[in-house]
């Protein structure tokens, strides 16, 4: 049996399409909590604080909350958010790493509701001089570092 330049390109397309369609979703392993019709989804009224830092708890106050920690999914801006106590009515969640300002939202099985206003998210800066106090030029802990020598250097150069 003899196949034609046509029918292997068509059967080669046919394979690559199958076998690119038929891979795994990974979000689609993850089981869903399945709304109850006439049930109302979840709520969110206000949150407090209105800006906070990375690692901050943020309390979101609403209704038809899930009382088990793992069903409520919230995010901040899209970035996930680690939920650590959970009532029908508050959630008390981490405020993410690099969340950015945006949107907060909860979501529960296949209901979902975001905040009317953004969070406001305030990045964190950390500084570090090196290890002892003294005055020594070095990159990490072999610079030394004490404010009475910058004062003194600061008024030498004034």
């Amino acid at each position: 049996m003899k196949f034609s330049k046509f029918g292997f390109v068509l059967l080669l397309s046919i394979g690559v399409v199958t076998m690119v369609s038929c891979k795994k979703d990974p979000v689609a392993n993850i089981p869903e909590t399945p709304v109850i019709p006439g049930q109302p989804g979840p709520q969110i009224n206000l949150f407090d604080p209105a800006s906070a830092a990375a690692d901050s708890i943020l309390v979101i106050n609403g209704v038809n909350f899930s009382t088990t920690i793992t069903e409520n999914i919230v995010t901040i801006n899209e970035v996930p958010a680690t939920v650590v106590t959970a009532t029908s009515t508050r959630l008390e969640v981490k405020v993410p790493s690099e969340a950015g300002n945006g949107k907060i939202s909860v979501k529960i099985g296949n209901a979902i509701t975001s905040s009317a206003n953004e969070f406001i998210y305030i990045p964190t800066v950390s500084t570090l001089a090196g290890g002892t106090h003294g005055y020594l030029d070095g990159e990490g802990t072999i610079a030394k570092f004490a404010l009475h020598l910058v004062l003194q250097l600061m008024q030498q150069a004034t």
